[in-house]
């Protein structure tokens, strides 16, 4: 076997400084070529009863889930204010965001029928039975 010798130090550091730079320059096009997307929904303050990380991806979840029906303002806000329920009830919290959007829309629109939701949003019908009594006990209008 061939032992290698250890590169030199300020090789090492020149090495560095242009791995550096290149993530630099790629962060800096990345930050350039985004487009900053506007919430479409209201803000809503949540306590924590789920981690950031979480209530963002049930969130973005649910702007999925909204894009194949078709809502009015009113109707958008009480969904939204269903899920800033839903997301504060301990007993949700190891729920898919789809399961939960589901419910949302379930309880916060009772005249849209129950198969529209199963179909458009993949969710059993057993499954939005179940979660959609605990909800019931948790969201007031």
């Amino acid at each position: 076997m061939v032992k290698r010798t250890p590169s030199s130090s300020d090789d090492t550091v020149r090495r560095l400084k242009i791995k550096l730079d290149k993530y630099k320059r790629k962060y800096k096009r990345l930050r350039a070529h985004a487009h900053i997307k506007e919430p479409s929904h209201p803000v809503i303050k949540i306590e924590n009863a789920c981690s950031p990380n979480a209530r963002r991806r049930k969130f973005d979840s649910l702007e999925k889930c909204l894009r194949q029906f078709e809502f009015s303002p009113p109707e958008l806000n009480r969904i939204y204010h269903a899920l800033g329920m839903a997301l504060k009830t301990p007993e949700l919290m190891g729920r898919r965001g789809k399961t939960i959007n589901a419910v949302v829309i379930r309880v916060a629109i009772p005249s849209l029928p129950i198969s529209d939701i199963v179909n458009k949003c993949g969710v059993s019908h057993n499954t939005l039975n179940a979660v959609s009594k605990i909800l019931y006990k948790n969201v007031t209008f």
